[in-house]
């Protein structure tokens, strides 16, 4: 049997480290949507001084939605992973 202090801690630590899991996920995301983002201007630029051929701008178009879905799944993992272990910590403390 635990002390409600102790019950206290426990939860609050489990809530900072939630906390801390979904600002990371975040930070992750942003850099990541920020990267598809410049490669997004870059290529635009680059095709409006000289147009690239057809193929090109079309596997480009589908690595950067890639590189998007790629982003929501990581995040989600992350997110899920968070809030799994949030809820773990959580149900082991009332043991």
């Amino acid at each position: 049997m635990h002390w409600p202090s102790r019950q206290k801690q426990g939860f609050q630590r489990s809530a900072w480290q939630l906390l801390g899991h979904l600002s990371v996920g975040t930070l992750i995301f942003l850099v990541i949507l920020f990267f598809a983002w410049a490669l997004s201007f870059a290529f635009k630029y680059l095709n409006s001084l000289s147009p690239f051929p057809l193929e090109i701008a079309k596997l480009f178009s589908k690595f950067e939605i890639g590189l998007f879905y790629a982003d929501i799944i990581l995040s989600g993992v992350v997110l899920l992973v968070g809030v799994l272990r949030f809820v773990w910590d959580v149900i082991g403390e009332r043991d």
